[in-house]
């Protein structure tokens, strides 16, 4: 069992103090000078020194501590595929390739393949990996167990006996010159309280042959994956991706007769990873409205250069309602789920703890925390890529009609403050670093119209968060030393966006730190994930700069 949480000791502290700061200058010189005064006229304080950790192991320096990472250190780790309630444990699946190896090129040396990889919880805190569920290379030699839906067979629909409750994985298969393809795979629920399961090994259905063909000359390879897939109203529903827009199949079978009935043309394609659910508005089970996550890429133009967000590649969602041919129809969108650059291909599902009647309040969700701007070239000791955290997002409508989501990361309720107070603490002293929980609450920033920002780094890289009070923005940038990313620009590239901070007399942000994951809840609600690596070797440090003068309370939690 990988426990991913280990509570130290207890220290308590508090005091109540000002920061002062000296005002940022403002001139008409080249931006890059601007930006070289801006940090020379901030002032520092250190939240974090790292001096006092014990070094790990050089080899397992990129080892996550309460993120889910490879199992086996080795290979790699990327999507998410969705997960199930068996009345104790949550079954989550995700991609994993453990033969993966690339060179400093990003070039494969090692084999290709994903696998539906299982692992479980109860609390969505502490996991337990459990082994390869939906395996490659199948009787008729299919490829990967790639991107697609895990799937409740509540109605006994895929089972001949009609057994209810089969989990189905319907996943992407490679088939070489074939391209890509819809295959079906299902572990089986048992009957009478014996031969159950448990999601652990799925078997090819449809004699091991996709249930839904690209239907393309051989050796094309046109973009068909990734399938959301969900019954309603008696009928089968697959949402496939298909480079810019989700084609809709839909069949009275489950397991054949697909006929293609409209597509969805999403924003910011290239498009992947649909999720498609109802939910209640302002937890009003009366009033409901469809909501479409997915997969983009916010620098693409694809002829709609109004919708360019120049956050990179990310998850998007939008709004809206299904037609009479179970086509989603855009009523608001899209809007950035997630504004950092590594949380994509991400998988949300509905909390089936909850009577029938419940469902719609929120969903759960997870991604994975990197991007395919880099992941094949990242710093690594022969394994990469990690889970996010589990968040829970409930749809909710603002007085001018605008639906947003609102999340919240499904955290450790057993955490423990192990320190608390405000700035005075980090006159003589700073925090120990490592693995953490910070939340920082900074008061009267109404009225400073100033800039914070935090800085996480070593001697080897830098990610910044930047909140500017005065432009209602918050923004995000990181370099690295490191050979693999310096130069990348989908790594560095500095990403921006508008927040509504500036009206905000507290402002809250919580930070989840952990050895190459940073996630943040900001004062707006929005959240940012953003990936590191450090070093290994040089001391990790937070350092809070300010443009104004401020106050700001704290609560520490050592992980």
């Amino acid at each position: 069992m990988k426990k991913v949480l280990s509570i130290l000791s207890l220290i308590c502290l508090s005091g109540n103090v000002l920061l002062s700061s000296i005002s940022c200058t403002n001139n008409n010189t080249s931006n890059k000078e601007d930006a070289n005064k801006e940090v020379e006229n901030l002032t520092k304080i250190n939240l974090i020194n790292g001096s006092r950790l014990t070094s790990p192991n050089y080899n397992e320096r990129y080892y996550n501590k309460f993120h889910v990472d490879t199992p086996d250190k080795k290979g790699m780790l990327n999507d998410m595929q969705g997960a199930w309630f068996d009345g104790t444990y949550w079954h989550l699946y995700f991609l994993y390739n453990s033969e993966a190896n690339y060179n400093e090129n990003g070039e494969q040396i090692g084999k290709n393949g994903t696998e539906w990889f299982h692992m479980q919880t109860k609390d969505f805190v502490n996991y337990e990996y459990k082994g390869l569920a939906v395996k490659k290379w199948n009787s008729k030699g299919w490829g990967d167990a790639a991107g697609g839906t895990l799937f409740i067979d509540k109605d006994g629909d895929f089972n001949v006996k009609n057994l209810k409750n089969g989990r189905v994985s319907i996943s992407t298969g490679y088939g070489g010159e074939k391209g890509q393809n819809i295959l079906a795979y299902y572990s089986n629920p048992g009957e009478n309280g014996e031969g159950n399961d448990f999601g652990y090994n799925f078997n090819p259905l449809n004699d091991s042959e996709p249930i839904l063909k690209n239907n393309q000359p051989e050796g094309t390879y046109p973009d068909f994956r990734d399938p959301h897939f969900f019954k309603k109203d008696g009928k089968f529903i697959m949402y496939v991706s298909q480079l810019d827009k989700f084609g809709v199949y839909v069949s009275e079978n489950p397991l054949k007769g697909y006929e293609h009935k409209g597509d969805y043309y999403a924003k910011h394609a290239m498009v992947e990873c649909a999720n498609l659910f109802e939910l209640n508005v302002n937890g009003d089970k009366n009033s409901k409205k469809y909501i479409m996550i997915y997969g983009g890429n916010g620098n693409n133009d694809n002829g709609q250069p109004e919708f360019i967000d120049n956050l990179g590649t990310g998850t998007y969602y939008s709004i809206g309602h299904l037609n009479e041919n179970f086509v989603f129809v855009e009523e608001q969108g899209p809007k950035r789920l997630d504004f950092g650059a590594d949380f994509y291909a991400a998988k949300f599902f509905e909390d089936t703890k909850e009577n029938d009647d419940d469902l719609g309040k929120y969903l759960i969700g997870t991604g994975w925390m990197s991007s395919w701007d880099y992941n094949r070239i990242v710093p690594n000791t022969g394994y990469w890529g990690n889970m996010s955290l589990a968040r829970k997002i409930l749809l909710v409508k603002n007085d001018e009609g605008i639906y947003s989501l609102k999340q919240s990361f499904i955290d450790n309720e057993n955490l423990e403050s192990s320190s608390y107070g405000n700035e005075s603490f980090f006159v003589d002293r700073t925090l120990k670093g490592g693995s953490y929980k910070l939340d920082l609450e900074f008061k009267n920033t109404d009225k400073s119209k100033g800039i914070i920002n935090l800085v996480f780094n070593d001697e080897t890289y830098k990610n910044t968060l930047k909140l500017d009070f005065n432009d209602n923005q918050i923004s995000t940038y990181r370099s690295s030393l490191d050979e693999t990313i310096k130069n990348n620009n989908g790594f560095i590239q500095k990403r921006k966006y508008s927040a509504n901070i500036n009206k905000l007399n507290k402002a809250k942000i919580s930070l989840y730190v952990d050895t190459t994951s940073i996630e943040a809840i900001m004062p707006d609600g929005s959240t940012i994930s953003l990936v590191k690596f450090p070093d290994g070797k040089s001391v990790e440090k937070l350092t809070l700069e300010s443009s104004t003068k401020i106050s700001f309370n704290y609560d520490y939690y050592q992980y």
